[in-house]
């Protein structure tokens, strides 16, 4: 018995992707294909409800499906209790998506 607690990906399900100067995007869960580890995401829409300083920021996400869609494979040695998937294109170790989370964050200190 596993003390972790696994969330698989699920179709609707939020997603963030990330990436090395600290940005995050919201992507809603298109597609699933277990036998893979891949999932397919599209970026959501997000609207700006309030602003309450940078770290208060509150959004109202809106799925996008005509966005284009972006393949993602389980990272192999992922925490258990946190799905990370990397981009298929271009696996590159600065930018990955965690599932069961959605946020915005545009780090403007760049």
């Amino acid at each position: 018995m596993s003390p972790f607690k696994i969330i698989p990906p699920l179709i609707g399900m939020g997603a963030t992707s990330h990436n090395v100067i600290g940005n995050q995007l919201p992507h809603t869960i298109h597609s699933v294909c277990s036998s893979s580890n891949t999932i397919e995401t599209t970026l959501d829409d997000c609207e700006l409800i309030s602003d309450n300083g940078t770290e208060n920021m509150e959004y109202n996400f809106q799925t996008n499906r005509t966005n284009e869609i972006i393949r993602w494979v389980l990272k192999e040695s992922a925490n258990p209790t946190h799905s990370i998937y990397f981009p298929e294109e271009v696996k590159s170790p600065y930018q990955y998506l965690k599932i069961n989370t959605k946020n915005k964050y545009i780090n403007s200190n760049i």
